[in-house]
């Protein structure tokens, strides 16, 4: 078995004067315009990072927002409304899709098909989007207590999910059925977060120890320990061709950028 290990390189946005981060939640890599784009639950703002850590409001239309997408020209935020559709080109919110009967909606990824996946934290739930039509249904209820974090394992046509509990376990719900099952007992508590690197390892926070984690679900390896003191980690996310794990903190508001270099 190879062993990896991780050197840890942080950097973080400590600029008061030019820091427009208010309770960051969710990061997204915008390609086309190279450029991380940051949501904050507090100010609802959703902001740009450049290479050089220079921030820049894109958008300020919606009163909280928490998980983001990016696909093509196009940003799927999450917020109180339900999911807005932003124009990456004008920063102009161009349409909302409302999600009656939502309690408290939090994170969002997309499968190979077409859909749009929406966890509700509060009312545990996972809704689906269909984005040729808007049409919401629900993806799963049962089973799922706190469903906070989700990634789209093509792989398998899963949902991979994580929850704001005790003891959150990292469960699978099947795309097609619905059904959830248990992939890994972590026995770590109240995580936010998942992301996958280009060698296939899914990473996790846990805000509870403020760090981050990985595991190899193939293996059903125990976790393993990648970035801490982190303060609040919460929708991490993990741009594969620069290697680059980005955490947004929080209770600090910050945003640290934790290079993965494997030997």
């Amino acid at each position: 078995m190879r062993i990896f290990f991780i050197l840890m390189i942080i950097l973080v946005q400590h600029v008061s004067s030019q820091n427009l981060l208010d309770n960051p939640e969710s990061v997204a890599y915008d390609a086309k315009r190279d450029r991380y784009l940051v949501s904050n639950k507090g100010s609802g703002h959703i902001i740009a990072i450049d290479n050089r850590k220079r921030m820049k409001l894109v958008n300020k239309s919606e009163p909280s927002v928490r998980g983001l997408q990016v696909l093509g020209d196009r940003l799927y935020a999450v917020s109180d409304r339900g999911v807005a559709i932003i124009d990456l080109v004008s920063g102009e919110t161009v349409r909302v899709i409302k999600i009656y009967g939502a309690r408290f909606l939090n994170d969002i990824t997309v499968d190979d098909q077409g859909n749009l996946y929406v966890s509700d934290m509060a009312g545990n739930k996972i809704y689906r989007i269909r984005l040729r039509d808007y049409y919401i249904s629900i993806l799963t209820a049962e089973h799922l207590v706190k469903p906070n974090g989700l990634l789209y394992d093509g792989e398998n046509k899963r949902l991979l999910v994580c929850s704001m509990r005790p003891s959150s376990p990292i469960q699978a719900v099947d795309c097609q059925t619905g059904v959830v099952t248990t992939v890994l007992n972590t026995f770590l508590s109240n995580l936010d977060g998942l992301a996958r690197d280009a060698a296939g390892f899914v990473y996790f926070s846990s805000w509870t120890n403020g760090a981050v984690y990985r595991i190899d679900l193939k293996k059903r390896s125990a976790p393993e320990l990648v970035s801490k003191n982190h303060d609040g980690p919460a929708d991490i996310f993990i741009r594969k061709v620069a290697d680059v794990l980005v955490v947004p903190n929080f209770r600090s508001n910050t945003v640290d950028f934790v290079s993965l270099n494997r030997y």
